[in-house]
């Protein structure tokens, strides 16, 4: 007995997934209390059940499997990151719950079913459901057309994609059994709800009793379908909407958003599959229409006429022909054609926007066949033209336009049918009603009065309905706004020195001191084309978009010599930033092209007048380069420019706006802060603290710890311009946040700007070197800032939790820096980490080691004997990057603690009584002598792989091209990368003959990619080669293991908005198509997923070539 009531000490994870039913149940009612008391979505706690929930779920035992649907309901609708399980969830949901004997377990199931549409993972659910619909179980398919018939009927078309249902109607209504049947016409039922008719042609193809039914049951739908539930996006909006829109029907744009249904907006076209028809005409289709009897041609259309009832969609093609010798038949029939000719002139019409000539040329013959048969065609054709007139902006209707149409309708002044005259007349006189008299006039010449009456009348009835954009008035300067500050000083937290800005002591204030920032029209691109052809030779515009980048830097490069002789009287900053924007533009791969273009770039803003018109064509993409080592700085200087010209507000708006609500990458979030704290300095405060604040926040809220750390060290610096006040824009934050703030503020409180501008190299007379020595003496006591959580968290077995301690350390130690020598209980809890059993955490912590003894000072030598052993032990480790943290780590605390610091006491002599190999040659060579071992970075960040490409195109290295590696292809990639400067233990670990020393080059890669990004993409080709050497390897640990670090490296190319060459690609996509017929289920879903990721950063129509070429295989399953 006592042993049955074991499980009852166990911890809450640990019984639900016990062996005894009894302890399952105990931990699911324990995990539903949990869950229900974590107050933040995205707390950690959660972190310890994501692996668990399908297990909630799929529990074999009846009482149980009840009790674990009810704590993954509770799950999903608190958990932020429950949408992670969505897909292993349902698949259990489907397969074990939904079509349960119990009605509360198929309750359950529907619900959580429900809350995962509610979360937004509609797609995967709907998938899922359609997925069991496949089943054998007709109970199971049952219960999955009702999941999706109550999602629909609450969620609505615009959540619950009706197209992927309509192909199960023919199949589910065919069933044998009766439920299955029953539950399907309900669906359909439903679906016709919210489609209306356009669900008609999905059930044509149904036996005539099935459709009878069912247009009885549509018959007996009444009012319009709007959804019940929204998504968790959306909830706040139907919260917020007033009640009389509901009642009213009014808020129509609100429902579209919300995911409301709308029949008459649903084309039944869009929900059909294309059909391919070019194959099934007649073989002598063509020779029959051109035959000499109409009824051999009747023939012939007929034919064409029942391929196409059954064909609603078409296939794309090449229907050139087939317009063409319709359009012979046109000619032939002559005005016997008038009874075709106006749809035939609406399908021409829509059929224009294709892009291949040949198309166009016949469609263009076709309608010039048509268009003489019908006077009506005509009238309809400049009544049509008038009507577009109406809604279109007076800058779009140019003078090449003009020129093509007034002459046409000039001819149809003069045409006998009186209803051509007037829509000919009709369409001028909009024309002059939209470009005025002046502009049109010119081109219509003299007419007689009556014609001139009659368009003279019709502009004047004209009603422009678009809204035509006036001339910008300027603004006249206002006073200077003032800054927010606190009117009275206090020191301190309590009574700082009043903020006083000496005159020229920085940058002048930008213009939005004193006025709103300068706008101008924005130039239509043909303007802009227009402007540019005058100023650069054609070959400088079509260079800057080439396809090679040594063309395109050569072209920026002479874009940027140009420029320079140029003044603001020849061009103005818009057309240039346009210009040199051209796609690529300041995305540009290519990271000396890159350069070169942000040259050009700050150039033009510090020679030009800019407006905010310009800017905006500029400032989010250089916003994004600072988060781009390589480019920062000049990207920094572009913003500091732009902010002169427009003013720091709206860059600093602008510029937050889009690195926390649109770009959202962490570096790029992190740099705008520091940024901006550095801007302050420069430019002075005198903007509104509101919009700041609210994008503080959501930085504070980060989980990167490099974003929260700038925006308290950014919070510190804007303290000196707005007071100590600041602090209360934050009360509700949390406790150790807003402590953090309040150090960070205090840390400036006995500090002027005047001091500050001192710091930033400025040369002030009167600095006082006392004040400096005092400045040093006041460090931030870091003790009360270890709180029990964190030391908690430091030691949790969950190792994803200790490595967010870590950085909240690290957070913590770089915000509060310089430091007392009063850590609290921090040093037992780091030194367990120095010797962590994650490698990654141990070097982690000897890098916050490091930075402790910077932040100290000599006062470090303090914890010398607590630290020191364990610093000792990592000279031992078996990792080469353990070894050379710790080593690193021990002179940053012998330079402030002096250099005897490592031989107080026996430390030495006990670490070195252990005896391991690895720990006595560093100790015995004395401190800070580094091993032989090559310490250089895993992957050099250069432009070697521009030469590799060369020498590939020029031949002059042999071509990756093999059926099985040979050695030769083994030798030229040790000499690409010997030549690239790769890291030589990586490169012994890469050709070792034992497999386990390929995994540990794998994983040192992964963890290298982290921190080492831009050096991966600048070694891209040299890595994915490798990866397709160890394709042909026959360890499947290793190809698991190639394919989630392939995973991981194409996620960061996404992100990085890479663009992958045809180089790259051709020496890896290949070999990858060959690992679609690998045996293992685990290595064909990797390589499926990894064809998704490739699309992203490659061309589709590339990557298909090259699944094309698979299909050549004689691997049955690799086809």
């Amino acid at each position: 007995m006592d042993d049955e009531n074991e499980y009852k000490k166990l911890p809450t994870e640990e019984k639900c997934v016990h062996k005894l039913w009894k302890a399952r149940v105990a931990g699911y009612e324990e995990a539903m209390k949990v869950f229900n008391q974590i107050d933040d979505e995205k707390s950690p706690e959660w972190n310890k059940y994501l692996g668990l929930i399908k297990k909630f779920v799929t529990d074999s035992n009846a009482v149980a499997q009840e009790k674990g649907l009810e704590a993954a309901l509770v799950f999903v609708e608190n958990c932020g990151h429950a949408g992670k399980t969505t897909g292993e969830v349902m698949s259990g949901i489907v397969s074990k719950c939904i079509a349960a004997p119990k009605t509360k377990t198929k309750d359950l199931a529907l619900q959580i079913t429900l809350m995962y549409v509610e979360i937004e993972k509609h797609e995967i659910v709907e998938e899922e459901l359609l997925k069991g619909m496949e089943q054998k179980n007709p109970k199971v398919v049952a219960a999955c057309v009702v999941a999706l018939n109550t999602a629909l009927k609450q969620f609505g078309n615009k959540v619950i994609t009706i197209k992927p249902m309509v192909k199960k109607i023919s199949v589910l209504l065919a069933d044998r059994d009766k439920t299955v049947r029953d539950e399907m016409k309900a669906l359909v039922v439903e679906m016709h709800r919210w489609i209306g008719p356009a669900i008609e042609p999905h059930i044509a193809s149904l036996q005539a009793v099935v459709q009878q039914e069912l247009r009885e049951a549509f018959a007996g739908i009444g009012g319009s379908a709007h959804p019940t539930r929204y998504l968790r996006s959306q909830q706040h909006r139907v919260r917020d909407a007033p009640v009389s829109d509901a009642v009213d029907g009014d808020g129509e744009d609100d429902d579209a958003e919300a995911g409301g249904g709308d029949s008459g907006e649903l084309d039944p076209y869009d929900m059909m599959d294309p059909v391919e028809i070019l194959s099934k005409l007649p073989k002598d289709f063509y020779e029959n229409l051109e035959s000499k009897k109409w009824q051999v041609r009747k023939q012939s259309l007929d034919a064409l006429e029942n391929i196409l009832k059954t064909a609603v969609k078409l296939e794309p093609g090449d229907y050139a022909d087939l317009v063409r010798a319709l359009k012979k038949v046109a000619r032939g029939l002559r005005n016997k054609f008038q009874p075709y000719a106006v749809s035939c002139i609406q399908a021409l019409l829509e059929k224009f926007k294709e892009k291949k000539p040949t198309v166009v040329t016949a469609l263009r013959e076709a309608i010039d066949a048509i268009y003489p048969c019908n006077p009506s065609i005509k009238a309809e054709s400049a009544s049509f033209l008038a009507r577009a007139l109406c809604v279109t902006q007076p800058a779009a209707f140019n003078k090449k336009l003009i020129k093509a149409y007034v002459p046409s309708l000039l001819k149809l002044l003069e045409s006998a049918d009186p209803a051509v005259r007037d829509a000919a007349s009709e369409a001028l006189g909009t024309a002059t009603k939209l470009v005025g008299e002046k502009n049109i006039a010119p081109h219509i010449g003299k007419l007689d009065n009556l014609k001139e009456q009659k368009i003279k009348e019709f502009a004047d009835k004209a009603e422009i309905k678009v809204k035509i954009s006036a001339p910008k008035k300027e603004v006249k300067p206002k006073g200077a706004a003032t800054g927010k500050g606190d009117s009275k000083p206090s020191a301190g937290s309590t009574a700082p020195k009043p903020v006083k800005r000496p005159q020229g002591s920085a940058k002048k204030a930008p213009k939005s001191a004193q006025a709103s920032p300068p706008r101008e029209q924005e130039l239509s691109s043909e303007e802009v084309d227009a402007r540019a052809e005058g100023l650069f030779p054609e070959d400088v515009v079509k260079g800057l978009t080439d396809g090679n980048w040594k063309t395109r830097l050569q072209s920026v490069q002479s874009f940027h010599s140009t420029i320079q002789g140029l003044t603001m009287e020849d061009t103005s900053a818009q057309v240039l930033y346009r210009v040199l924007n051209k796609k690529p533009g300041l995305k540009d791969t290519n990271v000396q092209v890159l350069k070169a273009r942000l040259e050009a770039c700050k150039y033009i803003t510090e020679n030009f007048p800019i407006s905010t018109t310009a800017a905006s064509f500029v400032l989010q993409d250089v916003v994004t380069k600072l988060g781009e080592a390589s480019c920062a700085a000049v990207s920094a200087d572009c913003l500091s420019s732009i902010a002169e010209g427009c003013g720091l507000e709206y860059v600093v708006n602008e510029g937050l706006a889009f690195a926390m609500d649109v770009q959202k990458n962490p570096k790029v979030q992190s740099e705008m802060f520091n940024w901006t704290a550095t801007a302050i300095r420069e430019f002075g405060f005198s903007m509104s603290v509101k919009s700041i604040v609210a994008h503080s926040k959501k930085a504070l809220a980060a989980t990167n710890p490099n974003v929260r750390g700038s925006t308290v060290t950014f919070l510190g610096v804007l303290s000196l311009y707005v007071g100590p006040s600041l602090i209360s824009h934050f009360d509700g934050e949390k406790a150790a946040t807003k402590q953090l703030i309040s150090s960070e503020i205090d840390k400036h409180a006995n500090t002027s700007v005047v001091d500050e501008i001192s710091e930033g190299g400025e040369d002030l007379p009167d600095e006082e070197p006392e004040r400096e020595q005092e400045r040093e003496k006041q460090r931030t006591d870091l003790a009360p800032l270890i709180t029990d959580t964190l030391v908690g968290e430091l030691n949790d077995k969950n190792w994803k939790v200790r490595n967010e301690a870590l950085d909240k350390l690290k957070a913590i130690i770089t915000n509060s820096s310089p430091i007392k020598s009063s850590l609290g209980e921090l040093p037992q809890a780091l030194v367990a980490r120095l010797i962590d059993s994650n490698t990654k955490l141990a070097q982690s912590a000897l890098q916050i080691c490091e930075m402790l003894a910077a932040a100290m000072g000599s006062k470090c030598k303090n914890h010398v004997r607590t630290f020191f052993p364990a610093f000792f032990q990592a000279f031992g480790d078996n990792k080469q990057w353990i070894r050379s943290a710790a080593i690193s780590c021990v002179d940053a605390w012998c330079r402030e603690a002096g250099a005897g610091a490592a031989f107080d006491g026996e430390m030495i002599h006990d670490a070195l009584k252990t005896g391991s190999p690895g720990l006595v040659k560093p100790m015995s060579a004395g401190r800070g002598k580094k091993e032989d071992e090559d310490l250089t970075p895993l992957l050099p960040n250069n432009t070697a792989k521009n030469q590799r490409i060369v020498d590939d195109q020029k031949l002059k290295v042999l071509k990756w091209n093999f059926t099985t590696p040979r050695e030769e292809f083994f030798e030229l990639l040790k000499d690409q990368m010997n030549s690239a400067g790769l890291n030589k233990q990586l490169m012994a670990n890469m050709f070792h003959s034992d497999f386990r020393y390929h995994l540990k080059a794998i994983e040192s890669l992964s963890e290298d990619l982290h921190d080492n990004g831009p050096a991966l993409a600048a070694n891209l080709d040299l890595v994915l080669k490798w990866l397709t050497l160890r394709f042909f390897d026959t360890n499947p640990s290793v190809i698991l293991k190639g394919l989630e670090y392939l995973s991981q490296v194409f996620q960061y190319l996404i992100e990085s908005d890479y663009t992958m060459a045809e180089y790259e690609a051709n020496c890896f996509i290949p070999y990858l198509v060959l690992k679609v017929g690998d045996p293992k289920d685990t290595v064909r879903n990797g390589v499926k997923a990894l064809f998704k990721q490739i699309g992203v950063v490659y061309s589709v129509t590339k990557l298909c070539g090259y699944l094309m070429e698979g299909l050549k295989s004689k691997n049955a399953r690799q086809r």
